[in-house]
């Protein structure tokens, strides 16, 4: 519409016809007695004007066009290594992105997609699928799941893990409830032994981000029979209407060294336009 109204002035513009010459006066000159021609004064010719003469119009500068420079669109995942050797996983689409040591194979949404052939993180997905209520975790908005694959951890009952779900809730919904709610829910599970204890906890992102923190211990057994007591963190962000909820699970008796861990995984967790190389 905008385009078609400016097509439309320009015509209005260019049907204008040149403004119209008025004609020289002529002026009537009465009779006066003879002047005497040695004292008359020399006539001074008048220029000629010729009235359809047009003014010489000046070349008029082109301005160059701006080009307004592009951003480059990020691929959906991302994975840049950092000077101590962790790797950022940056995910443009999701809006997060988070840095895991690298000896954690990662087992994300592409990956359960489809969309991608790393041959280790698709082994772990179709083992972790085998379990209906991985699938079913999936289904409601799995967004990254990691797995401590390092020499020690394979050897141990229960490797460290962390996922990270995502889900979008209704206008009614706040963030207050949601946490009101999953404390409930903990404080009523019996294999809860410890907590939930609720601990400040400041994400990165915009500043309309809520965000808090809830350290928990439980007791299990894992598929083998074996019992565990797992601690346990979940880390809330709400932010839009949506919450990313990162949990991570490791074993009590074996937190030496892998507390550190979690801690910079919990600690590396963006949520918003992902920076990339500082940009």
């Amino acid at each position: 519409m905008k385009i078609a109204l400016l097509i439309l002035i320009l015509i209005l513009v260019g049907c204008q016809s040149e403004p119209p010459v008025s004609p020289t006066p002529i002026v009537e000159v009465a009779d006066s007695p003879a002047a005497d021609p040695t004292n008359a004064p020399l006539a001074t010719a008048e220029p000629s004007v010729d009235p359809t003469a047009q003014p010489t119009q000046l070349p008029t500068e082109t301005p160059e066009p701006t080009v307004t420079p592009t951003a480059t669109p990020l691929p959906p995942r991302l994975v840049e290594p950092l000077d101590d050797g962790r790797l950022r996983y940056v995910y443009a689409d999701e809006r997060f992105g988070m840095t895991l040591p690298p000896n954690w194979t990662v087992v994300d949404y592409l990956v359960f997609d489809g969309q991608t052939t790393d041959e280790a993180a698709g082994e772990l997905a179709a083992s972790l699928l085998n379990n209906p209520l991985f699938s079913d975790l999936v289904m409601d908005g799995l967004r990254l799941y990691g797995l401590d694959t390092s020499e020690g951890a394979l050897s141990s009952a229960n490797p460290a893990t962390v996922l990270l779900v995502k889900e979008t809730f209704a206008p009614d919904f706040g963030f207050e409830e949601l946490v009101n709610q999953t404390v409930t829910q903990l404080q009523q599970n019996p294999a809860v032994i410890s907590g939930p204890e609720l601990v400040e906890f400041a994400v990165a992102g915009p500043e309309e981000l809520e965000s808090t923190r809830i350290d928990y211990a439980l007791e299990t057994v894992n598929p083998t029979g074996v019992a565990l007591t797992l601690a346990s963190t979940q880390l809330l962000v709400w932010v839009d209407g949506q919450v990313f909820v990162l949990t991570a699970t490791w074993s009590a008796e074996e937190a030496a060294g892998v507390e550190d861990e979690i801690e910079g995984i919990l600690g590396s967790l963006e949520i918003g336009p992902p920076v990339v190389n500082g940009q």
